[in-house]
């Protein structure tokens, strides 16, 4: 009988460990009343039931010591989270729902361990389970690193998406989890469980170091500085308190030592062979400069810990609260997520939650380090877990929501009771350690709050100028110096205009943008000490337009966009397969310019032709597949070489337009087989692009003329129906989100753009609306005005008058954006690569020509000069006076 109840308990406990690791991963499921049904969601309440049934049967249901704390934690959690809900008006809110599920079956894993490990040696079971699936993790990043090939959970699992990044498929790892931070936050939680043990045998620690190993290969290919740093902690910390002998300690830092330098030789995320620490002085660097990880990250944690104490006040803003409060920031400076449980917690739950939370973690811990035997394998364990959770709980970017450190959370409680109850003497913990516990915790956090709040922080941590879009005549800067300014001077297009001291390290200016006249102004900010050195310098470029509209550039994105110009290595030229004709004028049936990819030296490697002369694309190692994009821009270039009467040409290019034709569905769209990265996005294959909607009718009406075949008229006539119902994307001041971009674009009636059907914000890319304007203008020369030609024309003639809109935001006075996000959604300036500016320059002419709108001309010849004056190639002089 004893065998068949160990047994059972040995299965439970194996479940329950899988399931909270795996189970919760495993996202398949089916909705019933609204909620998704899944493994991990069916599995958790189960194994709580049988447990519960099991030590009510034994009369083993009692809880003591710490568990009791943390049990009463854990209902006044629940119900304060429902109470946070109401109050915020959150009750009916989707993802607070999902949160607080989440959070209960969290719970319930915490009650299943707590009835677990009443069974004597249950905590072994817990951590050999534990160890079997950190192995299973360990080895399946390792595939990982090598094949390049991840699960359906993972962020990389559409590899298509980053294979042609110029960085090229990133070889990291991620497990069962959607990014490389929660993964290694979990190998890193765990790795005690395989620190070397005094005593054991030799092979055994020589296997434990191995898989240390590992798992510290993965963490610094995944560039996870946060997690190491974990690790190393706790490496310090278990020397200590396993007594281990200061020969093994020495040992252990050559062996980190080698192993960090022989790693960081190859190539990581970021750069290659600069080693652990100059990574990680290159991040805190960006502190000072408001740029790199580090900087967001800690402006992340400023902004939610800040707001959580002043807007929040201290109250918590409910499950998944934070999320929804930052949300609206500028995620190029603050992040969409919490990155940090505790901050999570604080901001999501309030003060009190946080100190209940924080006060059992500390005392627990205290009770594991000061009570029980060196020899104590689980206690040696359980106390680095503890250091190393403190540390990796700023690692993930929601890391309240990840089920697997409840039961580090259980298991510390469980045993720190067991230490206190089960020896000769009762224990228990005094009250005035509790007091100064709670006292504590809430001195620091009223430090936290004075210091994050200070001037100090506030200058150090102040957002750079960011790009502006103001339709007012007035803009008022606000910004905070440096401690040691006293003097603010200002001047306008190199001329002073006025000098003021600055008080309590903040200044105010209005830049009166109503006074200037059109064109690019700038205005400069010297910071003077006491002594009347200069001590720094900020600046605006100021474009001001007739109708009183003034965009305000950053003088540093100005500087980085001559930086780009510098580097251009692409010449209008090179998208001609005929370099004679450049200078032509462009025609539906004439020549095309050459692909975007047929300007890198390296396009052998990266675009393979099958028997038909059909382009794919390199989607991994050694691995290509078929884009649509690439298909299109191909086949143009097989219609520009057979009009030098090459039949080869002539059939690739027919190949070509008959694939199109076939992966044509019957609404009219090409569907994207591959996935796409752009910005902060990422889009698996089926989303459907303007360019390429466009494109194929440059395609299907050169197939038609050269052929004749109506299968290219009916798929033009679909690609461009669906062009004009689903891409062509209205934008209305009274119905959109409200912003002084589309304030502006929509003041005379609805503003209309071609955008991507893929479920994303609008991007206002202006190669797309060039691509599709041509392929406009290249179906009205096929097509009668009476049928599907006069719909081309319209829209031809109607979206010429949006892009005489747009076309002046582009400018940065020396290079393009490839985007209008800085300006609709404040994200970083998109500065394409060389040869997506110079092609839409060289398809900006084509434009300007067809149209013959002289406003057009006017940006073709000043953007155009932006490649042949060298004044736009250097950043001494911003201003061309």
């Amino acid at each position: 009988m004893n065998q068949i109840r160990q047994k059972t308990d040995d299965i439970l406990v194996t479940a329950l460990v899988l399931s909270v690791f795996f189970g919760a991963s495993i996202s398949f499921g089916f909705r019933l009343a609204g909620i998704v049904v899944t493994l991990f969601r069916v599995a958790i309440p189960l194994l709580l039931c049988v447990f519960f049934f099991r030590a009510y049967r034994d009369k083993s249901l009692e809880f003591r010591s710490m568990e009791k704390s943390l049990i009463v934690l854990l209902a006044l959690w629940f119900i304060y989270s429902i109470f946070l809900m109401a109050y915020r008006g959150m009750i009916a809110d989707k993802d607070a729902i999902r949160e607080l599920l989440q959070m209960t079956l969290q719970f319930f894993i915490v009650l299943c361990i707590l009835i677990a490990v009443k069974t004597e040696g249950m905590e072994e079971k817990v951590f050999l389970i534990c160890k079997i699936s950190i192995i299973a993790l360990t080895v399946l990043g390792m595939f990982e690193i090598v094949s390049g090939v991840h699960l359906p959970t993972s962020g990389y699992y559409n590899a298509s998406v980053i294979a042609n990044s110029s960085n090229g498929i990133p070889r990291v790892a991620t497990g069962i989890f959607f990014n490389e931070n929660d993964y290694c936050a979990c190998l890193a939680l765990f790795s005690p469980l395989f620190f070397p043990e005094v005593g054991k045998k030799l092979h055994v620690n020589t296997l434990r170091v191995l898989e240390l190993s590992l798992m510290e290969f993965i963490l610094l290919k995944d560039d996870a500085i946060i997690c190491l740093f974990g690790i190393f902690v706790g490496l310090v910390l278990y020397s200590i308190v396993a007594t281990v002998k200061y020969r093994w300690v020495i040992a252990g830092a050559v062996y980190a030592f080698v192993l960090e330098k022989l790693i960081m030789s190859f190539s990581l995320k970021r750069a290659a062979g600069k080693g652990l620490g100059s990574e990680v002085a290159e991040q805190f660097s960006g502190v000072s400069t408001q740029t790199g990880s580090a900087y967001v990250r800690m402006n992340t944690y400023i902004t939610e810990f800040t707001h959580a104490i002043s807007e929040g006040k201290g109250m918590g803003f409910g499950p998944y609260g934070v999320n929804k409060f930052l949300a609206p920031f500028n995620h190029s400076y603050v992040l969409n997520n919490p990155h940090s449980l505790w901050l999570e917690l604080l901001a999501n739950y309030g003060i009190v939650i946080f100190i209940f939370f924080v006060t059992i973690c500390i005392l627990s811990l205290g009770v594991l380090i000061t009570c029980g035997d060196k020899n104590d394998r689980i206690r040696t364990v359980l106390i680095p877990m503890d250091i190393i959770f403190v540390i990796v709980g700023f690692a993930s970017s929601n890391y309240i929501g990840i089920a697997y450190w409840w039961m580090l959370i259980a298991l510390s409680v469980a045993y720190a009771s067991k230490l206190l109850i089960g020896g000769a003497v009762k224990k228990t913990i005094k009250k005035r350690y509790i007091a100064a516990t709670v006292v504590f915790l809430f001195f620091l956090i009223g430090l936290a709050y004075a210091l994050m709040t200070s001037g100090y922080i506030k200058y150090k941590f102040q957002e750079p100028l960011k790009p502006v879009f103001e339709t007012k005549t007035e803009y008022k800067l606000s910004r905070i110096t440096g401690k040691e300014v006293s003097r603010v001077e200002i001047s306008i297009d190199g001329k002073r205009v006025k000098s003021f001291d600055v008080k309590g390290r903040k200044f105010a200016y209005d830049m009166e943008l109503g006074k200037l006249k059109e064109g690019w102004h700038y205005y400069r900010y010297d910071y003077y000490d006491a002594d009347g050195k200069e001590s720094g310098h900020e600046g605006y470029l100021v474009n001001r337009f007739k109708d009183q509209t003034s965009i305000l550039m950053p003088e540093e994105h100005v500087v980085n966009a001559r930086y780009f110009n510098r580097s251009v290595n692409v010449s209008a030229q090179d998208f001609y397969f005929d370099k004679k004709k450049a200078e032509s004028r462009y025609s539906a049936t004439g020549a095309y310019w050459m692909p975007d990819e047929m300007t890198d030296k390296n396009v052998d490697q990266r675009v393979k032709l099958d028997k038909d002369g059909i382009p794919k694309i390199l989607v991994g190692e050694n691995e290509f597949d078929y884009d649509v994009d690439l298909v299109t821009s191909y086949a143009l270039m097989w219609y520009t070489q057979s009009l030098e009467n090459k039949n080869a040409a002539k059939e690739k290019f027919i190949s070509c337009s008959k694939w199109l034709a076939k992966h044509q569905k019957s609404d009219g769209s090409i569907p994207m087989l591959l996935g796409r990265r752009y910005r902060e996005e990422t889009v698996n294959g089926g989303w459907v692009s303007a360019k390429v909607q466009g494109k194929a009718l440059s395609v299907f009406s050169r197939a038609y003329e050269m052929t004749g075949d109506k299968l290219y008229l009916d798929a033009g006539n679909r690609a461009l129906a669906y062009l004009q119902d689903k891409c062509l994307r209205t934008y209305d001041k009274d119905n959109d989100k409200p912003s002084e971009l589309l304030e502006y674009l929509s003041k005379d009636g609805p503003f209309s753009y071609f955008e991507d059907v893929s479920g994303n914000e609008a991007h206002y890319r202006l190669d797309t609306q060039l691509y599709v304007l041509i392929g406009l203008y290249d179906w009205t020369q096929i097509e009668s005005k009476d049928g599907s030609g006069g719909v081309a024309i319209e829209s031809f003639d109607n979206e010429i008058k949006m892009l005489k809109k747009t076309l002046p935001l582009y400018d940065l006075n020396g290079y393009l954006t490839g985007d209008l996000m800085h300006l609709s959604d404040q994200y970083i300036v998109a500065l394409d690569a060389d040869d997506k500016f110079v092609k839409s320059i060289v398809m900006l002419r084509a434009v300007s020509q067809i149209s013959g709108d002289e406003k057009i001309k006017a940006f073709y010849d000043r953007y155009s000069s932006f490649m042949s004056d060298d004044f736009y190639r250097q950043n001494k002089e911003l201003l061309n006076r």
